[in-house]
């Protein structure tokens, strides 16, 4: 270690190229002995031939692995030619720390962070639907990428066998866009690790083992928050506020990519904010910074555009900070050089999975463009977790709630709306008056999402407003930055931010109470009642019904998939014949009322099935009804 640290002080460049020369390395076996370019192209032209190209995922891959590396083989050949242009030592040194810092013992570096995000996870689990039902996106991702599904037996075609997925599925299917990757293959670990733990049979899984990559990594965002907010007073404990914002409680142990948004965003700001005090002396905060922005990108592709803006955040800071042009240029050289490098590492681990986005990319007709509904609902519920407004008079959405029916009436709730943005907007122009760096770090990730909604409403691409989700952690740094706006006093700094507290947690306890009681999707708990189905000699007939027949199997394999009417007739009559009784789970009523209202029209036929249980989601769309039969 004392060699590598001489050799890189003292001839930087050419351990630059040794370094560059072990993964050209790695790069020329993966080419080399990786997936064959010609077998997957010969695959590909074979299923394009038979005109059924998406059914074959593995050839897209394969071929995405072998043209990364060719890509990152050139690109590491340009970064070693140009390797001592890129280390070039900079002509200045930053003015010593006037403050001499003992380093801090072993407990509080390593043992207290682990306890605070332990603690921080546990209770994420606790005030949340942690363990209770997935929803139809996590158990599409764990039924076709991360865990498995059951199919006929090839030996016995009336029986069942579950089929495991592989790790490379599970890193590189992705003819959806619901696989998404990093998560998936983190639920996979946490499964494996809960399976050896508990001696679970390879088709059992856990809802809380799912979910536990998000709760540790929403623990991990509160930890990051406070060390982003701690330099004011008050302001790192305002970042607890995070902990307790309904939006992260639900997106936060939701087991999907924006679980890891929200912590990989703060990460950033932090790792920007460490390089521009260091004015890009030291090559660790490089290091953080590439590979963080490249899993950002990995985890939400749409976070290219918080990445962007970043980065241009960060050159601004640097190109001001150096006094000399070549200083300057060589900022601007190591700032490029290590966005190249979180360029690479993204092209290397994601263009196997863009191959497969071609076949579907722009032709998901999703209809979902931002528009004022959906933009009062993002702000709604990033101000206080709530959607702008919920039908409360429908059956489903018994029990829910939204801004507007918290209030009353759209006047207050535009107020409170503008109250809280307000004041959060208000904290972050405190910080960027007073903490410049942090200030304007914080405000990048605002006009990338400003970017994306005008993308969207300019190009009709799909918006929902968990596409927001990054802005979270800098809704809740405004308010943690309100101390400061009313008082110069250490003390009223703190009472401040606990009040504000105090009284976004009793404003949003309806939420927090919907999080907390019911799960997610009512499928799960729909599943448990069939299976107790009491009946004397036969099983019942069990169907899934329309947009939850795809993901039910996960919870009762042995369903069947009815979508029209002469299908519902078909089981009907097939049970009637065996002498069974018929169950049919139905779900997203909203969504098939408007998409087969003829089938929804029979489903409510009291003639022909009864309502005999129905369980509650977090959405009025995630009820599932179980309907028998008469």
């Amino acid at each position: 270690m004392t060699r590598l640290l001489s050799l890189a002080r003292s001839r930087p460049a050419l351990l630059a190229r040794i370094v560059i020369g072990v993964f050209m390395l790695l790069e020329g076996l993966l080419l080399a002995f990786g997936p064959s370019a010609s077998a997957a192209r010969h695959e590909i032209a074979e299923a394009v031939a038979n005109a059924d190209p998406s059914r074959h995922w593995e050839p897209y891959a394969d071929l995405g692995i072998h043209y990364a590396a060719l890509i990152n083989l050139g690109l590491l050949a340009l970064l070693a030619a140009t390797a001592k242009i890129w280390t070039r030592p900079f002509e200045s040194s930053p003015e010593d720390d006037p403050i001499v810092r003992e380093r801090p013992a072993l407990w509080q570096r390593i043992v207290l962070p682990v306890a605070m995000v332990i603690g921080f996870s546990t209770i994420y689990g606790m005030t949340s639907f942690a363990s209770k039902s997935l929803w139809w996106d996590e158990l599409w991702a764990l039924k076709v990428c991360v865990h498995g599904t059951w199919k006929p037996d090839k030996k016995k075609p009336d029986e069942l066998k579950f089929q495991p997925t592989t790790w490379k599925r599970c890193a590189f299917y992705y003819l959806k866009p619901t696989n998404h990757v990093p998560m998936s293959l983190a639920q996979k670990a946490s499964l494996s690790v809960w399976r050896a733990v508990t001696g679970a049979k390879e088709h059992e899984f856990s809802n809380l083992a799912v979910r536990m990559p998000a709760l540790i990594a929403s623990g991990i965002a509160v930890l990051l928050l406070m060390r982003l907010c701690g330099a004011a007073q008050g302001a790192g404990l305002g970042a607890l506020l995070l902990m307790v914002h309904p939006w992260h409680l639900r997106y936060g142990v939701d087991a999907r990519a924006y679980a890891f948004v929200v912590p990989l965003c703060i990460s950033a700001i932090l790792a920007c904010r460490r390089i521009i005090f260091q004015r890009g002396r030291r090559v660790g905060p490089w290091i953080w910074l590439a590979l963080n922005q490249a899993l950002w990108v990995w985890v939400y592709p749409f976070g290219a555009l918080e990445v962007g803006m970043l980065f241009l955040t960060l050159a601004i800071f640097l190109w001001r900070g150096e006094e000399n042009l070549r200083d300057k240029v060589t900022a601007m050289i190591r700032g490029g050089v290590t966005h190249l490098v979180a360029a690479m590492l993204t092209i290397q681990i994601f263009l196997p999975n863009f191959m497969q986005a071609r076949l579907w990319a722009g032709k998901e007709d999703q209809g979902h463009a931002i528009d004022a509904s959906i933009l009062k609902d993002t702000l709604s519920s990033l101000a206080t977790g709530m959607s702008w407004k919920n039908q409360v008079g429908l059956p489903e959405a018994q029990g829910l709630t939204g801004l507007v029916n918290e209030l009353g009436s759209e006047p207050l709730a535009y107020g409170a709306l503008i109250f809280l943005l307000g004041l959060s907007l208000l904290g972050l122009g405190w910080a960027l008056k007073h903490q410049p760096r942090t200030g304007w770090l914080l405000a990048a990730p605002l006009v990338s999402a400003v970017m994306l909604a005008l993308m969207s409403a300019g190009t009709g691409l799909y918006y929902y407003p968990r596409f927001a989700i990054a802005l979270l952690p800098i809704f809740v740094a405004g308010l943690s930055f309100t101390g400061q706006l009313f008082s110069f006093y250490t003390q009223t700094q703190r009472r401040i931010v606990l009040g504000v507290m105090i009284i976004f947690v009793i404003f949003t306890n309806h939420q927090r109470g919907v999080l907390m009681a019911r799960p997610y999707s009512g499928i799960g708990n729909a599943a448990e009642f069939v299976s107790n189905w009491p009946s004397k000699d036969k099983s019942p007939l069990v169907a899934c019904f329309g947009l939850g027949r795809e993901v039910f199997t996960c919870y009762y394999p042995k369903a069947d998939d009815p979508v029209t009417v002469a299908e519902l007739d078909a089981l009907r009559t097939r049970a009637q014949s065996e002498g069974r009784d018929l169950l049919i789970v139905q779900g997203h009523t909203g969504f098939h009322t408007d998409m087969l209202p003829a089938e929804m029209k029979l489903l409510r036929d009291p003639a022909k099935f009864e309502e005999v249980a129905s369980f509650p989601g977090i959405d009025s769309e995630l009820l599932y009804r179980v309907l028998h039969a008469k």
